[in-house]
């Protein structure tokens, strides 16, 4: 009687849109006998470019590196640099900072949740109820910075400019949406999951 030995190859592709990297990983009996993992090319290129510029011109990378996270990479970077500077900064830029992060926290959350519900079973209409939430904040972003993803907004210091007066408004009227939201969304998802499928 002969064994029968399985070995399967396969590519796991990195999530992260900078990476353009696979992970070669081979698979025997359910155990992982050898894993490969190059380094992503996109990280190499974001290396180089920045190896030129200044820490203020290397912002804009930031945006390019996770497009669901430019104003959270945004911020990052600009702490790494005021932090080895030793640059103090506002009070109102800190406020204004922390206001555009968490507001691009939610943005990609809503887009994680709704692809989740959708690769759940409940096909498309919850993950466009979600797109629907980000895409009021991808307005104040726009209203704001003049761009939707590649916002470029942070900078060393502070902020690129002020918010125009009718952005405070509008967050306070998307976050007193926002908070009734969930239940209802919750609701349609439940109700999307029990619905037969055509």
């Amino acid at each position: 009687m002969q064994r029968f030995v399985a070995i399967i190859a396969f590519a796991l592709v990195c999530a992260v849109p900078a990476a353009f990297a696979q992970q070669p990983i081979v698979i025997k009996f359910s155990h992982v006998v050898a894993v490969d993992t190059p380094k992503g090319k996109g990280a190499e290129y974001f290396k180089k470019l920045a190896e030129e510029r200044t820490y203020t011109q290397n912002i804009p990378f930031t945006d390019r590196a996770d497009y669901l996270a430019a104003m959270s990479n945004n911020l990052g970077v600009c702490l790494t640099a005021e932090r080895l500077a030793g640059v103090e900064v506002p009070d109102r830029a800190s406020y204004l900072r922390v206001i555009f992060a968490e507001l691009q926290r939610i943005a990609s959350h809503a887009m994680a949740n709704g692809t989740l519900v959708s690769d759940a079973g409940a096909w498309q209409t919850p993950l466009l109820y979600m797109f629907r939430e980000r895409e009021k904040i991808l307005d104040l972003f726009e209203m704001t910075a003049g761009a939707r993803m590649t916002t470029n907004y942070m900078r060393i210091g502070g902020v690129a400019f002020e918010p125009p007066p009718e952005f405070y408004p509008a967050v306070e009227a998307l976050v007193t949406r926002m908070l009734a939201t969930p239940d209802t969304l919750a609701a349609r998802a439940r109700e999307a999951l029990k619905s037969p499928k055509q």
